[in-house]
């Protein structure tokens, strides 16, 4: 039996009682005539490692020869950091049209030699970058830039340099991630082997949390500033339906169905979960909760969903067929963000301002056990092969710990706070957002190492990967 839509001042007794109210979030607003460009810069070759640039400007050159600035990132480029990464260049919201490439203008070069650092002397015009792109009104287009290794530095003190660029390109669909950011209304698609960005995909307002369906090749973008999902086309980009919900339901985070049937949305604005055809994007019906809910798990062989309210020390567990709320336990703690177990049995669930991690029976909701994991826990993730659970904090510490043990067996380190995590079934790895450092990183869970880093522009949030279901 569907329950039935209760008024949203029944929330408002346990903000007070919580001692605390939910921060208003100011959503940039989604492209409207505009189009947007991003630049990035490919790896640079070896034989630049001694080099080091200053940009004066970077233009987009539209097809009437008119140029217009971009946004530069960075203007100084050092070639023995930049030799083995790739970074977000450039970015501006153009006009829509044709273009005609990019040009860009240096006002410094120099070259580190064994004597010391000699400058070298740059063009004089700015340099012309060839490669014909259109802009849609909308729309977000990436274009890489690559610096050819040949004829960098000629008569031993003049810098020569040539430059490509490069459209975005379609990569095998197992290889990709999906990185959204709230600040930047954008999606970035990247490669999950190489840790390189391929390509971007403007959204509407606020995009937090994703889910992908590798069924149907699409994923699932909640938007919060514009109280909507929407689905893209994995391998195109393409955004192929759009659900507009109430005003002020701001959903949160997407979890689908273990069939792929059914979409449960976290809907932090409104206090309630939808539940929606994944197919059609059509919401059949939602249930009321007691409070915001941050986040949202579903079971791996059933119709059932589990929300998170922290501001009710809530977690309700939502019968997706019926919908309706089938149970519901308040704790001591504050759960915030959960991850389910393989078999389903066990739900872990994350909390603020604790230092445990909470075992909880997903059936009944019982509390069976609590796991120190030390302070600051951000986000979760459980490893379906070895059901080893970990937790990222912030601060940028992961921490490994065994269900089995009750324990927390090790300890990873990375850079910035982890506030969102997926695991790499292919690579044994785990990609996490960092949105203080505005990043995707790679940890190999293997040698404990860091193997790549990606920029993912303002307001980080989530991303979530291509694996085998």
């Amino acid at each position: 039996m569907t329950l039935k839509h209760r008024s949203l001042a029944l929330a408002a007794p346990l903000l007070v009682l919580a001692g605390c109210a939910p921060q208003a979030i100011s959503y940039r607003p989604a492209l409207e005539r505009e189009a947007e460009l991003h630049l990035y810069l490919q790896p640079l070759p070896q034989e630049a490692q001694r080099l080091k640039l200053h940009m004066a400007q970077i233009s987009a050159v539209r097809s009437d020869g008119a140029e217009l600035p971009l946004l530069l990132a960075f203007p100084e480029l050092n070639g023995r950091d930049l030799a083995s990464a790739q970074k977000r260049l450039a970015s501006a919201t153009l006009p829509p049209g044709s273009y005609r490439g990019v040009s860009i203008l240096l006002d410094a070069a120099s070259l580190v030699r064994e004597e010391g650092t000699a400058a070298l002397l740059v063009p004089d015009e700015p340099i012309q970058v060839a490669q014909d792109f259109t802009l849609a009104s909308k729309k977000a287009n990436a274009l890489f830039l690559s610096l050819a290794p040949a004829n960098l530095v000629t008569g031993g003190f003049r810098f020569t340099p040539s430059f490509s660029l490069q459209k975005s390109r379609r990569e095998l669909r197992n290889l990709l991630g999906f990185a959204t950011s709230s600040g930047a209304n954008l999606v970035t698609v990247f490669n999950k082997h190489s840790m390189q960005v391929v390509d971007v995909i403007a959204t509407g307002s606020g995009p937090r949390g994703g889910v992908i369906d590798p069924r149907r090749g699409w994923v699932y973008i909640a938007l919060a500033g514009d109280n909507a999902i929407e689905a893209i086309e994995v391998n195109t980009g393409e955004i192929l339906r759009r659900l507009q919900m109430n005003f002020g339901d701001e959903p949160n985070e997407l979890a689908l169905s273990f069939d792929g049937q059914l979409l449960a949305s976290a809907n932090s604005g409104s206090n309630t979960a939808s539940v929606i055809d994944a197919g059609s994007l059509r919401e059949i019906d939602r249930v009321t909760l007691s409070s915001e809910p941050t986040s949202v798990v579903t079971h791996p062989s059933s119709a059932r969903a589990f929300l998170f309210q922290p501001l009710a020390h809530t977690i309700s567990q939502v019968d997706l067929a019926r919908i309706d709320v089938a149970r519901t336990q308040i704790f001591d703690e504050m759960p915030f963000r959960g991850a389910m177990s393989k078999d389903g049995n066990t739900l872990y669930a994350i909390t603020r301002y604790s230092s445990d991690l909470l075992v909880i029976d997903a059936t009944t909701l019982n509390l069976l056990e609590r796991i120190y994991i030390g302070p600051g826990a951000a986000s979760i993730a459980v490893d379906l092969r070895t059901e080893l659970v970990y937790v990222g904090k912030k601060g940028g510490s992961i921490s490994v710990v065994d269900p089995g043990s009750l324990a927390s067996i090790d300890d990873l380190s990375i850079p910035g706070d982890v506030v969102f995590m997926d695991l790499d079934l292919d690579e044994n790895s785990l990609i996490v957002a960092t949105p203080n450092l505005n990043a995707v990183q790679k940890i190999d869970l293997t040698n404990k190492s860091l193997r790549g880093a990606l920029d993912v522009g303002d307001g980080g949030y989530a991303v979530v990967l291509m694996n085998p279901r």
